[in-house]
């Protein structure tokens, strides 16, 4: 537990105390750059005018330091009162792994001055600001308001931190704000205390939250916490009184939301709400102790929530526990204590396991949207003297008989409870009440021409308008209006229950709920279930539905949970879901109409068996949701689902048996086709059509196979993630994307077209594969953005082999990112962008071509390698940038407006062999990084032929014939065997850069045949006697003869 502190005090912290506290601050780093870390320190008998750096040195102000300091830095502070408005910047010098540590040497060891280190902040500023620094620590302070403004006094606030920020045995008095944490980083708060204020803990974002054995003395908020993945608060206390001004304060202890909220051990005491939580992924509250909580001691929203280990006593609201999936929430040991309401239900069920309510004037509550309240046999639950517990009950053995008629029980609290009873109602009323009629386990029910007319003015308050439990049940005539659940019916046993002329309407949940053996809903009964979130609630029954429609006044018309449900003939429409299924053994659907449902037209999980006919989903929400977590195939055919907002069919965990044919039709929704954890595989002759959807196909986590498959007007034609990907023979439309893909295994695309897209194929690594990434055959044309752009984020993949593809009328050609990529015979073609763009990882172009690229790079390359090898670049506006470690390039042409080829990576090694480099205008080689070599090539530049614009490298050659109109050569000397001569091309104009007879380049390069052999064509080398210059070998004999300048020697 933290020790007992003094008010404006905070105990000494011995230095070894300390680095254990922070041993991750102190830890030698093995990356970064910690052997520049700076050492500042700050005294009030210092200057800011010293330079800080030790004792004898300080600075006289924390804003000094923190103004100084940069990441992995350390400010030590020695005792004093510092009015302050510091500021602290993550600085340029650190890495991500530096530790920041502002340490109050309370001790003196450091400083010298031993003795409290109190930070008051100006007004209306913040003491310490902190923006962008990684891993803080700060240790030993009291930050304190400042008297003369103690309204607009503020603490520390850390923004846009990364890493983890560690606040340990530091004291927070009467501030606005105590800590402000907002950022991606870890917040650790341990031994500290927090007194009065505002915000003593505020974390509008963090990505992790630990408070720890300290004290919240009356703060307004305690800690609040919202959207952080986990926020974990040990054994703290809160108490709602000041310890200076006893004054009461109507404190929210812990208060959160859209995080995972862990409560361990503490104790509150006075607070308004001792523990709430919004919207959480999960909660669990353990060994707390809440009294006299003036609103609520614990609320919590959410999913997996649990409370246990604890005690309520004293207060209004007790514990909600809301989970907003519909699961139960877990109350295990608690016990709950004159509270005006012991355990509020607001939605969902609780799980009881030990759990006492006892002196409440309600020890169980419910409100609107829960789906009903039930205790099974498993559940351990205790009412002691509470006003209104939940019920009463006859015994197992008797076989009582009640029998009701002409009465109205308007105006009691419970109308009737009745357990083990044979019930006969007739002509009668039940009105505002908790319960119209409850009728638990009942030998028989005979109701009729009765009216359970609930709460009109609160139909939540009044749970069920009629509840039964019976093996035998005739209800006639009857209506229940203005309930929780209209009518609840638990069939006891094989017997189908009579209803006849029953309307059920104008309910906050159900309209009926209904259980357990069989029953037929037909049209032909003259029953209506209306107006009510959910219409007809079946639970493991054998039931059919019959020629019923559903007027759209309920979310869920038609539902069934864990029965074997037949519909046949059925027109619905819903708020929500038009049937909803739920484990049922069986679901049987044909000739549907399901329309107009705000979330689907049919939602089915874990059936063990769904076939659906001859249906019509449209206009929905989303037409067809189906999940087996079994896997089993699901049989869904001639049906339409279009016009809906999300989803037409989406199958989780299961898929479409590829040996049917389907006959689908998925127009016009938000996602046509989405298969999840199953193998989706989908041929031409299956019949489905998917078009003019925001998502044509989406595949999450399994394979996806595609065969002849033709998709038109999706805006992502095909989305995989983490999904094998096999794509053949296929034509796929996408407007932002054509394919989307995710690879998981193996990825492989073949013969197919895409087209019309922002990318044509965006693929992205983010885990090992054990193949390589193979593209072949396919064209990719008017792509706006990217025509192929494939990247690894993390993982590995052997290589990404793109053979035999075409790229046209597209901004960039081919992008990729930490890859080894093996290309052969890629062409791209008229292109607003680079034509291929190389960010890191390793490439070779063999037999490649780029045309048509008049405004960016043809290649444009960073880190490991690349090569370009028989590849052509043709009528560009620059050529190739190598910015690589290593590349080269080999028998390729590069015919571009502005640059040819460009060195650019410090520190790299090129070759470029048997070019040929003709540009317009500017550069044909520039260099100004790495060591380059230039054999057998052509060089023609309007301006430059070869240009080193600095010292850096080195830029050599030979045997390559260098021409150009300004300069051959700037900066570099030519080579052995160089040639400063027009290349005499064929028609360059016409882009036919292969050597005219008579040109000096032939016969003119050096012997390179013990490793090249053929030129760009393919054509051997050499074709007669010698090895000509550039990309082209000379193939006619009678040309093969160099013409010689007149003062030259013939060799």
């Amino acid at each position: 537990m933290i020790r007992k502190l003094r008010p404006g005090r905070i105990a000494p912290i011995h230095r070894c105390v300390a680095n254990a506290i922070f041993a991750f601050l102190f830890a030698v780093q093995t990356t970064g750059n910690q052997c520049s870390a700076t050492e500042y320190f700050v005294r009030k008998s210092g200057s800011d005018q010293s330079i800080g750096t030790s004792a004898k040195s300080a600075f006289q102000s924390i804003t000094k330091a923190a103004a100084m300091a940069d990441s992995g830095d350390t400010i030590y502070i020695g005792a004093g009162v510092y009015d302050e408005r510091a500021v602290l910047t993550g600085g340029s010098t650190g890495s991500s792994t530096s530790k920041t540590v502002i340490y109050g040497d309370n001790a003196g060891t450091f400083t010298g001055d031993k003795g409290d280190v109190i930070v008051r902040s100006l007004a209306s500023s913040w003491a310490l600001y902190a923006n962008g620094v990684s891993n803080l620590g700060i240790t030993g302070i009291t930050f304190a308001a400042h008297p003369d403004h103690p309204t607009t006094s503020y603490g520390c606030y850390l923004r846009d931190s990364t890493g983890s920020v560690h606040v340990a045995q530091c004291r927070f008095a009467d501030l606005i704000y105590g800590i402000r944490n907002q950022g991606d980083n870890s917040l650790v708060v341990e031994e500290s205390e927090f007194q009065g204020g505002r915000y003593a803990i505020y974390t509008p974002q963090c990505s992790k939250i630990a408070v720890s054995n300290c004290r919240f003395l009356a703060p307004a908020y305690g800690v609040t916490a919202y959207d952080a993945s986990q926020t974990h608060v040990d054994d703290c206390s809160f108490t709602g009184t000041h310890p200076t001004t006893e004054a009461k304060i109507s404190s929210r202890s812990i208060h959160t939301a859209r995080t995972a909220l862990i409560t361990t051990d503490c104790s509150f005491d006075g607070s308004y709400t001792g523990i709430y939580g919004k919207e959480l992924t999960s909660a669990k509250i353990d060994g707390c102790k809440l009294i006299n909580s003036t609103s609520h001691a614990v609320y919590c929203t959410g999913e997996s929530l649990r409370m246990s280990r604890s005690k309520v006593i004293d207060g209004n609201y007790g514990i909600t526990l809301s989970d907003t999936t519909g699961k139960s929430a877990s109350l295990s040991d608690i016990e709950v204590q004159g509270m005006n309401i012991g355990v509020h239900a607001v939605q969902g069920d609780y799980d009881f396991d030990s759990v006492t309510l006892s002196s409440n004037k309600y020890g169980v509550y419910q409100r609107t949207g829960s789906p009903g309240f039930s205790i099974a046999k498993s559940d351990s639950v205790k009412f002691i003297d509470n006003d209104n517990a939940i019920m009463t009950r006859h015994a197992d053995g008797e076989d009582a008989t009640l029998s009701i008629e002409g009465q109205d029980f308007s105006g009691n609290k419970t109308g009737l409870l009745s357990y083990y009873t044979r019930v006969k109602l007739r002509d009668c009323v039940f009105a505002g009440e908790k319960y119209g009629a409850y009728l638990s386990n009942s030998k028989s029910v005979d109701i009729r021409d009765c009216k359970f007319n609930g709460n009109a003015a609160d139909p939540a308050a009044c749970s069920y308008g009629l509840l039964i439990r019976s093996g035998d049940v005739n209800l006639h005539n009857t209506t229940s209006r203005n309930a929780n659940n209209g009518i609840y019916l638990d069939n006891l046993s094989d017997k189908p229950p009579v209803l006849q002329g029953v309307t059920s309407e104008d309910h906050a949940y159900s309209a009926l709920r209904i259980l357990n053996g069989t029953w037929t809903y037909s049209g032909t009964d003259r029953n209506t279930f209306r107006s009510a979130p959910r219409g007809v609630m079946a639970t493991n029954m054998t039931w059919k539905v019959v020629d019923v429609s559903a007027d759209g006044s309920c979310q869920y018309p038609i539902m069934d949970y864990g029965g074997d449900c037949t519909i046949i003939g059925a027109d619905v429409q819903a708020e929500k879901t038009g049937i909803y299924a739920s484990r049922s053994k069986s679901l049987s659907i044909s000739k549907l109409n399901a329309s107009q449902c705000g979330a689907y037209g049919i939602y089915c999980y874990d059936c063990d068996s769904t076939i659906i006919d001859n249906a019509t989903t449209t206009q929905n929400g989303s037409g067809i949701y189906i999940n087996d977590p079994d896997g089993k195939y699901t049989q869904i055919t001639n049906t339409t689902s279009s016009s809906n907002t999300s989803y037409g069919i989406l199958l989780a965990s299961t898929t479409l048996d590829p040996t049917i044919a389907a006959n689908l039709v998925l127009t016009n929704n938000g996602y046509g086709l989405s298969v999840r954890d199953r193998p989706l595989t989908l041929t031409a002759k299956m019949g489905v059509t998917i078009s003019d959807n925001r998502y044509g196909i989406m595949a999450y986590r399994d394979a996806l196979s595609m065969t002849g498959m033709k998709m038109e007007r999706n805006q992502i034609g095909v989305y995989a993630y983490q999904s094998q990907i096999e794509i053949n023979d296929c034509k796929i439309e996408g407007t932002s994307y054509a394919l989307l893909g995710y690879p998981r295994g193996q990825c492989t695309i073949s013969d197919s077209y895409f087209s019309n897209a922002g990318y044509g194929i965006r693929l992205e690594i983010r885990e090992a594969l054990a193949n390589p990434i193979e593209i072949s055959g396919c064209t990719v044309d008017h792509s706006t953005t990217y025509g192929i752009y494939v990247r690894k984020t993390t993982g590995t993949v052997p290589s990404l082999k793109i053979s035999d593809t075409q790229v046209t009328n597209s901004r960039y050609g081919m992008v990729t990112s930490d890859l080894d990529v093996i290309a052969n015979r890629v062409s791209m073609d008229t292109l607003s962008g680079v034509g291929f763009y190389q960010s890191s990882g390793s490439s070779t172009l063999t037999q490649c071509s780029v045309n048509n690229a008049t405004s960016n790079w043809s290649v444009l390359a960073y880190g490991e390698r690349c090569d370009v090898i028989q590849s052509r670049m043709t009528n560009v506006r620059y050529g190739i940038a190598l910015g690589t470690k290593s590349g080269r390039v080999v028998n390729s042409l590069v015919s571009g407006e502005r640059y040819g080829i460009y060195f650019n990576g410090e520190g790299g090694s090129y070759k470029v062999y048997q070019a040929t480099v003709s540009t317009t205008s500017s550069y044909g080689v520039l260099h100004r990084y790495g060591d380059a070599t230039i054999q057998n090539s052509v060089v023609d530049a309007n301006s430059y032929a070869v240009y080193k614009t600095g010292t850096s490298g080195t830029l050599a050659g030979d045997h390559n014939l260098i021409n150009a109109n300004v300069r051959a050569y700037v900066n570099v000397a030519p080579g052995e065997g160089d040639i400063e001569k027009a290349p005499l091309f064929v028609n360059a104009v016409a882009g036919d850069y292969r050597l005219a007879a008579g040109s000096p380049a032939i016969n003119a390069g050096r012997d390179l045949s013990s490793w090249l052999t053929t030129d760009i064509d393919g054509n051997q080398r050499p074709s007669f006697r010698a090895f000509e210059m550039g990309a082209f070998e000379y193939l006619e004999p009678s040309g093969s003869l160099r013409v010689l300048d007149w003062d030259e020697v013939a060799r």
